[in-house]
């Protein structure tokens, strides 16, 4: 996933995001805000479907210790 990604408020957004490497901590992708927790296994397409509320940055992670991160910004 890019470390930036553009969406609409109030529309809804679906994520698709398939993990490549086997050696990583990247193993699930977190929006803490949206309390998104979604398990992603080696080389399987995972949806990841919400609506943005509101204009305005959404952090998201794919690490425990927040090492891949980036954010999704809502127009």
């Amino acid at each position: 996933m890019p470390q930036r990604t553009y969406v609409v408020a109030g529309e809804p957004v679906t994520l698709i995001v398939t993990r490549i490497v086997a050696d990583t901590c990247a193993k699930d992708l977190v929006l803490e805000e949206y309390a998104i927790l979604a398990p992603l296994p080696l080389g399987e397409p995972v949806e990841v479907r919400f609506t943005p509320a509101r204009p305005g940055r959404i952090r998201f992670s794919a690490c425990a210790m927040n090492m891949v991160a980036g954010e999704i910004v809502a127009q």
